[in-house]
């Protein structure tokens, strides 16, 4: 959907928010070699614009990226107070940024989908 929208002239943050990373493999990225990802969001060690891809070859496409340390962020998260918002303020700052973001979850209904669902609307 997301290749799709940024295809038709919209302005589309992918969020991949699944530790597998198949969002951030199929964008073309490789997990392993990336600076920084959603997982250091999280942390409070990047800000989210500082994470962003530009997905190649299609303009208009970003990517937060997915890595397997966001396996172990579930439980950094869950000793954080008002853990369930910590993406929709990240967020914030890029709204002005895109016409629409789309937030892939994780197969399993923990923090990390608990997040993405606050954070969609």
């Amino acid at each position: 959907m997301g290749f799709a929208w940024a295809e038709r002239g919209h302005r589309v943050l992918l969020i991949d928010l699944d530790p597998q990373a198949c969002l951030t493999y199929s964008a073309g990225l490789d997990p392993t070699s990336l600076h920084g990802s959603l997982h250091d969001v999280f942390a409070r060690t990047m800000k989210a614009a500082a994470a962003r891809y530009a997905v190649d070859g299609i303009d208009g496409l970003d990517i937060l990226p997915a890595t397997i340390d966001l396996a172990s962020t579930e439980v950094y998260l869950l000793t954080r107070t008002d853990r369930e918002h910590v993406l929709r303020r990240a967020l914030e700052s890029l709204h002005d940024k895109y016409d629409m973001m789309i937030i892939d979850c994780p197969p399993s209904l923990g923090v990390l989908a608990i997040n993405g669902l606050c954070a969609a609307d």
